[in-house]
């Protein structure tokens, strides 16, 4: 008998997409927030895509960009969600970073409002200009 292996297409949906600029080097700053309802939900059954950029001035090894994921009951007093999955982007010597997209999964403990708080070390390079972009797959 052959085994079946659920399949699950996820779908970006335009309306629960969001840009964010890169931080300036030694900077952060926060995404704006997902609202994932009053619930009763299931998070763990919500899936984001982060997309972070290539960034050309990201050339040195030890600098990296961090992104985090964040939550909030009241979508004022935003918090890291313990545990929770984090995206490192190391820098490359005279290339710059490349460009990532990852998807994770929701933990079951986190709260109403999501965001994401990206960090960036002293010396990535001004990459301002480059957006980073996290949609809700449904």
């Amino acid at each position: 008998m052959a085994t079946q292996v659920p399949n699950r297409r996820l779908v970006r949906d335009a309306a629960l997409t969001f840009t964010q600029a890169l931080p300036a080097a030694g900077g952060n700053n926060t995404s704006a927030s997902f609202d994932l309802g009053a619930g009763p939900f299931l998070p763990d059954q919500i899936d984001i895509e982060i997309a972070f950029p290539a960034c050309a001035a990201n050339t040195s090894t030890g600098d990296t960009y961090t992104v985090q994921l964040y939550d909030s009951a009241d979508n004022s007093s935003f918090a890291a969600v313990v545990p929770g999955e984090s995206l490192v982007v190391a820098g490359v010597v005279s290339t710059g970073s490349a460009a990532k997209v990852v998807t994770i999964k929701l933990p079951r403990n986190v709260r109403r409002y999501v965001s994401f708080y990206t960090v960036a070390t002293s010396g990535t390079g001004n990459n301002t200009a480059q957006l980073s972009t996290f949609s809700i797959l449904s």
